[in-house]
């Protein structure tokens, strides 16, 4: 499966994980040094207004006098969760200390989220949720982390605005924001003039309105209740109960009449079961056979349409034949399926490479590749 999924970011098949999607919009300069730049032929734009984040500005606001309190009457700060008078939903504030920095204070404001069985819960890594850090050093907050979207896999999704080394309350430097998403940075040493001070009680919402002609939020941040998103989630969600169902079977895929088949001979199995490039077609054929099912058409795509060389796209220089060990079969596999997809709906405006995804601001696509694996999370 891991041979087949390299192949597929280079298609468009169903669509990617509702809540972020990434760019990379800074990077080293040829001189080493950080540098900002934006989407080429792109105007960042603001966050659709129908969009509402997860906010606790009304909490950080009532106790921002905790953020240069003496240290002992903020260690004695009580864990309270807070109704928010601005309409927002409760959230939780507490002090956490660090064992592995016992330099370091952090102020929590974590937003109320529900787990899959309904129950209200305060996970640290919820949409909003700020986690302040103050420098008991040098007794000053040098850290602001705010969470994007809950951890999933492990992976973190956050902001981070740090206060310039040697910075101090009162000193007119600029301070620095990062964005990472899934583990990976997008958006590196953007410098904002915003006062450190005023960034600790503002609403993330404006937050992200003051930067946005730098940062295209626009791009990591998406409405996940759109009905486009619900109709992506739907399609794991209703294959997953299935898989148990489903043994894997060397070569195998489902012919157009719906039979276990071997993919290089075309003879029919004894057994049920299907392979890697089996599996994404038994997927791909259940997207086909909802646009087919009422036409007088086949309602499984065809095995010998998949595995044809397509040598006009990506050349003949590969020396191995065409059988499913071959690199090149999973890349002519997987542009097969996407161009079938697309052509139910293009029939006259569906080129053999209508799917590729060439190009995705930052990220480095390489030719009948695709993009790393380990990219593909964000």
């Amino acid at each position: 499966f891991r041979r087949f999924a390299a192949m597929l970011p280079v298609m468009v098949l169903f669509g990617a994980a509702p809540g972020l999607v990434l760019p990379l919009a800074a990077q080293q300069g040829a001189s080493g040094e950080s540098a900002v730049r934006t989407v080429p032929n792109y105007r960042p734009n603001d966050l659709q207004p129908s969009y509402r984040l997860k906010e606790n500005t009304d909490v950080r606001l009532r106790l921002q006098h905790l953020f240069r309190a003496p240290l002992a009457e903020v260690l004695e700060a009580p864990q309270t969760i807070y109704s928010q008078r601005d309409g927002n939903l409760p959230a939780m504030f507490q002090i956490r200390l660090s064992n592995n920095q016992p330099d370091k204070l952090y102020y929590a404001f974590v937003n109320r989220s529900y787990d899959e069985g309904g129950n209200i819960v305060y996970p640290v890594s919820s949409q909003g949720t700020y986690l302040i850090r103050r420098d008991l050093r040098e007794d000053q907050i040098d850290q602001i982390k705010i969470f994007l979207n809950q951890n999933i896999g492990g992976r973190q999704s956050f902001i981070r605005i740090s206060r310039p080394e040697n910075g101090s309350y009162g000193m007119n430097l600029k301070n620095e924001l990062e964005v990472v998403i899934f583990d990976r940075p997008v958006y590196l040493q953007v410098p904002i003039s915003i006062p450190f001070e005023d960034i600790l009680a503002m609403p993330l919402r404006q937050l992200l309105q003051l930067t946005s002609q730098t940062i295209d939020w626009s791009r990591l941040l998406s409405d996940p209740t759109l009905k486009e998103w619900q109709l992506v989630r739907q399609i794991p969600d209703q294959i997953r109960p299935l898989l148990y169902k489903i043994p894997e079977v060397e070569g195998a895929a489902m012919d157009l009449e719906g039979r276990f088949v071997d993919i290089q001979s075309g003879k029919r199995l004894n057994e049920a079961g299907l392979d890697s490039f089996g599996f994404a077609k038994w997927i791909a054929d259940g997207v086909y056979r909802s646009h087919n099912n009422w036409k007088n058409e086949p309602l499984y795509l065809d095995i010998e349409q998949l595995k044809r060389p397509q040598i006009e796209l990506r050349g003949e220089n590969n020396p191995w034949s065409n059988n499913t060990q071959d690199p090149y079969f999973g890349l002519d596999w997987a542009r097969a399926i996407a161009h079938a997809l697309i052509a139910v709906e293009r029939p006259t405006d569906s080129p053999a490479n209508a799917g590729d995804v060439r190009e995705l601001p930052f990220f480095r696509y390489l030719e009948n590749i695709g993009y790393p694996i380990a990219d593909l999370h964000a």
